[in-house]
């Protein structure tokens, strides 16, 4: 994935904004050529269709403007490649000649000269690429129709500087031979142009998704496109089926066909024989003539392969596979004390660790533990972090069985309070260490009462995969104002699969899920990768996601969820084909393979889906619209009337692009109050809907409220703009003053007020009202799409940065006395509940931001919300009632580990999912219990919380045996006294079912009247 196999996501000085992690080295250089050097052959006259690939980076982060042109023939179905979130609606075709797109961010570079045109006059059209933020890589895909002898003219300037595009010319037929590069400016940029991957050996299949049964058979049609070949020349076709990096044939057959033939060969490879996995068809191309070349042949210059393609597949079974070994037994395989100087000797010894020259005679560590005494025996002290250089000491761990459950054990001691990093480091599949890995932690409050405890060791838990067979474990101490201090280290293996905490008894009525804000579920859970052409390029094949998926069912079943909500589509890339939203390849970087093993995009939300069906688990797709629509970029561009009211419009008359920075390129883009904004987000649940309806595990679709995107509303002081005003006063009877020109946006906003510069009534209420109407009309919409393809799921509403970013931060500032209630702060946000409908199939989560208190200015915010007067009895009244427990990571650059570290390259970047400790752990969901009585609970971050499942195993053993109706709250006695204690009761036929939560960190005492009437 990004940061493992694939382009640099920017502002990498930035980690705090790359959510896939960002990798340093040359390889980002050396990615813009993965199948650089092509076969050498000669040309031919006539048409040749080829599609090519322009890729431009490698250097210094630059914002670049430009076109690509061609002086002759046909340019056609460009698909751009960045992997930034605003990379969709980025490039587009233009006829040539025409005017630069009205209205852009930035002022464009002067194109190069128009081109002379085509045969007869005919004129091409130009691709145009306008970046909207600094990156590093960026590239495109599109297809040329003309003659060989026909140029490519690339122009491409950096948008913050005013001289002329670089202009770069290529000949076809070059391409033919070999690719082309070129410098871009001073700074180490560079372009790459050349022949897509398996643009030789082009694959139509005959479905989009490829994931398939046993029972089906595997068809597509194969045309050999060897342009360089004369026509009619012959060619053999040798076809291949074998599991997925390497393993035994299973099948093969041999076609022969000629060169410059247009019908293509139609193959259908049985998949009776095949296991449930990954799967490759390997297609090679070679001379077909009866000569046996022997191995010095290609030495003289002749190559008898001409082109080798490979295309992956998946195939699942109805039922799970039965794992090659039971859940077994655990050990203890390694055990590390920390405080006993010996530990590294008797380590050191192990061969494995002997391979690894640069893990020098000793620990690894920046100089910052010492060993201290503590009642319960010698401890290993971090000392507090610095600024700029975080306290570390890291434990090399040989394992055995890589790819089985491990379970990595940390002792700590009870009575020390500490924010402690754990975190899983490993080279991947090409040697490199890179973001984003597993990262956990713990966190140890200070002691609720003053009466202490007799200490006694805690245990951080976390279960892993490990992909190799030296993981490392990395210690951090992410406090800077106090020590953090931890006892043995042990690791634990012997299971072939994870327990299930509970066995196949019914369903629960409730759903307790896993939550993944990002789709970064084969990271969770160390899913292996593909090695790609370069030395430390890794990407992303069907065996990383089914891995990824297989483990994550083997975790909720550990566990006791039994559901996920999980991210498929996020920071503009998806986890499923589509035709609306150019997806980048950040969360799937199959299209990078040198051997053009996806054909199609990668269908992860099917495997996902078929996975979770035969496991009788839910799934709710959570959906997030923070990146530009492709649809609504070519109306903006087309300017005039079809563009007004599209873009959020400020006070000033700009767009809130112009006012704001957009964070990691997600940004509110567009006007969710505008029909025809709301119609294109429709479309995207729609494309959702209509593929995956038919499967019994979805249970949902989840927007994503943010404030970096465009399923909710910014302030009141956006929306300003002419056609959004005209609906509004035409639907409300309000009519706010008439004036021309650029004042008016500023005094609509005073006459939308609270209250006018004289004291006079404004219209505030109104304008809030009618914004908040239009949502919940969008709301029900969504739901009613959502429920036409799959009655009986429910849209979920999900906030868990529905108030984050600058404009939100003053909105929520701590004042006195307090400014406002939940109720108003939802409404300027656009969300009303009340107004959602009857039908109840609309669930607004109440969201939580879970993190260490010690980092107070990450939770003002939170804290802010939660001090509102009515922020608990808010959603107390809303039914169906849900909660998400939202854990932001905690992130940490350890700079001084890259130095230190026996793997090369290594960028360590940390993005934790800090886990509260021991009962701690338990709070956030008995408050949601106390307060809200959830039909659903999600719990999660960008990975899941790990670490602490042990204190959660009775909780969640209760919950799963609560009905799914509603609970009343029963009031205390009149004549008890006050207790933490909330009592709920509810009757379903012939039943009465009562609990009880105590929220108190302590024991308490409950006496409870039951009156009930006498039997007759």
């Amino acid at each position: 994935m990004i940061g493992q196999g694939g382009p640099k996501p920017s502002h990498a000085d930035r980690p705090s904004q790359v959510p896939k992690g960002a990798r340093r080295g040359a390889w980002l250089a050396l990615v813009l050529a993965v199948v650089a050097n092509g076969p050498v052959h000669a040309g031919q006259a006539g048409q040749v269709n080829l599609r090519i690939r322009a890729a431009w980076g490698g250097g210094a982060e630059r914002i670049w403007h430009g076109t690509i042109t061609l002086n002759q023939g046909q340019l056609a179905d460009p698909e751009p490649l960045g992997i930034e979130a605003d990379e969709p609606g980025s490039m587009w075709l233009e006829p040539a000649g025409s005017s630069p797109p009205a209205g852009q961010a930035v002022a464009a570079p002067a194109d190069t000269p128009p081109e002379k045109p085509g045969p007869a006059g005919e004129s091409t059209a130009r691709l145009v690429i306008r970046g909207r933020s600094r990156r590093t890589y960026d590239a495109v895909d599109f297809s040329v129709t003309a003659p060989p002898n026909a140029t490519l003219h690339i122009a491409l300037a950096p948008a913050d500087e005013s001289q002329p595009p670089r202009a770069v010319v290529v000949r076809l037929a070059d391409l033919l031979r070999a690719s082309f590069s070129a410098e871009l400016d001073d700074r180490g940029n560079r372009l790459v142009v050349q022949r897509c991957p398996g643009d030789d050996l082009r694959v139509r299949l005959s479905r989009g998704a490829l994931v398939y049964r046993p029972d089906e058979v595997f068809q597509c049609e194969l045309l050999a496109h060897l342009p360089s070949l004369e026509s009619g020349t012959k060619v053999r076709i040798k076809l291949q089926l074998r599991p997925a990096r390497g393993g035994q044939e299973l099948w093969s057959d041999e076609r022969t066909v000629a060169a410059g033939d247009p019908a293509p060969v139609a193959i259908e490879v049985p998949l009776a024989k095949c296991s449930e996995g990954a799967y490759e068809l390997a297609i090679t191309a070679s001379h077909a003539g009866k000569i046996a070349w022997p191995p010095l042949r290609p030495q003289l210059g002749f190559r008898s392969v001409l082109a080798e393609r490979i295309v992956e597949f998946l195939v699942l079974h109805s039922k799970p596979p039965v794992p090659a070994r039971a859940e077994g037994q655990l050990e203890t395989v390694i055990e590390i004390d920390p405080a006993s100087p010996g530990w590294w000797e008797r380590l050191g010894r192990l061969p494995a660790l002997a391979r690894l020259p640069r893990l020098g005679k000793g620990p690894l560590g920046n100089g910052n533990l010492r060993v201290v005494s503590h009642p319960l025996g010698a401890l290993a002290q971090l000392a507090p972090s610095k600024p700029d250089d975080p306290s570390w000491e890291a434990y090399m761990v040989p394992v055995a069985r890589p790819g089985e459950p491990h379970l990595l054990e940390v002792e700590y001691p009870s009575d020390v309070p500490q924010t402690l990093g754990i975190s899983i480091i490993e080279a991947n599949e090409a040697g490199a260490v890179v973001p984003v890995g597993l990262d956990s932690g713990v966190d140890h409050p200070e002691p609720v009462t003053g009466v202490g405890a007799a200490p006694r060791w805690l245990r951080h838990r976390l279960v892993f995969w490990p992909r190799t067979r030296t993981p490392v474990v990395l210690m951090t101490n992410r406090r800077q104002d106090r020590p953090a201090v931890y006892g043995r280290i042990r690791v634990r293996a012997g299971w072939g699969r994870l327990p299930r905490a509970f066995g196949s008894e019914s369903a629960p009525e409730r759903l307790l899920a896993a939550y993944f804000d990002r789709p970064l579920f084969a990271e969770n859970f160390s899913a292996s990768e593909s090695v790609g052409s370069l030395s430390d390029l890794t990407v992303d094949d069907w065996t990383t996601f089914y891995e990824g998926a297989t483990r994550l069912i083997e975790y909720l079943h550990y566990v006791g969820y039994n559901g996920t909500m999980l991210s498929v589509l996020a920071d503009g890339s998806s986890l499923y084909p589509s035709q609306l939203l150019q997806p980048t390849p950040r969360y799937d970087t199959g299209v990078f393979f040198a051997a053009g093993q996806d054909p199609v995009r990668k269908d992860v939300l099917e495997m996902l889906l078929r996975l979770l069906d035969r496991e009788g688990l839910q799934f709710v797709a959570a959906v997030e619209f923070a990146s530009p629509l492709p649809a609504l970029e070519a109306r903006i561009r087309e300017g005039g009337p079809q563009a007004e009211g599209l873009q959020w419009i400020g006070p000033d008359g700009l767009p809130w692009t112009h006012v704001y920075l957009p964070q990691r390129g997600r940004a509110p883009y567009y006007n969710v109050l505008d029909p025809r904004v709301q119609e294109a987000m429709l479309a995207v649940v729609r494309e959702i809907t209509s593929r995956y309806a038919q499967h019994p595990s979805l249970a949902g679709i989840a927007l994503q409220l943010s404030a970096y995107g465009y399923a909710q509303l910014p302030g009141p002081q956006w929306g300003l703009d002419d056609v959004t005003i005209a609906r509004f006063e035409q639907q409300t009877g309000v009519r706010l003053p008439t004036v021309a020109g650029p004042e008016r946006y500023r005094r609509r906003l005073e006459a939308l007020a609270p209250v006018g510069p004289d004291g006079a009534r404004q219209w505030r209420r109104e304008w809030l009202q009618w914004r908040a109407t239009q949502m919940s009309r969008f709301y029900r919409q969504v739901y009613e799409a959502l429920s036409a393809a799959r009655p009986g799921t429910r849209l979920f509403l999900a906030g868990g940065d529905m108030f984050a970013g600058p404009p939100w931060d003053q909105e929520l500032r701590p004042s006195l006395p307090c400014r406002a209630t939940l109720a108003e702060t939802m409404l300027r946000a656009g969300i009303e509940p009340h107004a959602f409908g009857e039908d109840r199939g609309i669930v607004l989560l109440q969201s939580t931001r879970i993190g260490p208190a010690a980092f107070l200015s990450r939770q003002a915010t939170t804290l802010e919300l939660a001090q509102l007067p009515d922020a608990e009895r808010y959603f107390q009244t809303l039914w169906p009632s849900g909660a998400l427990l939202f854990h932001p990571p905690l992130e940490l650059r350890v700079a001084s580990f890259d130095e230190k570290s026996p793997f090369r390259p290594c960028y360590a970047w940390l993005a934790a999912q800090i886990v509260p400790s021991d009962i701690e752990n338990r709070r956030r969901f008995v408050h949601a219990l106390a307060s809200l009585d959830p039909q659903a609970i999600f719990d999660g971050g960008w990975m899941l919380p790990m670490g602490q499942e042990e204190s959660l195993r009775g909780l969640v053993a209760v919950f799963r045996q609560l009905p799914a109706v509603r609970f009343e709250r029963v009031p205390p006695a009149p004549d008890s006294e006050g207790q933490p204690a909330v009592v709920r009761c509810a009757t379903r036929g012939d039943r009465t079912y009562v609990y009880v939560v105590n929220e108190a960190p302590f024991a308490t005492t409950l006496r409870v009247r039951v009156a009930m009437p006498t039997a007759a």
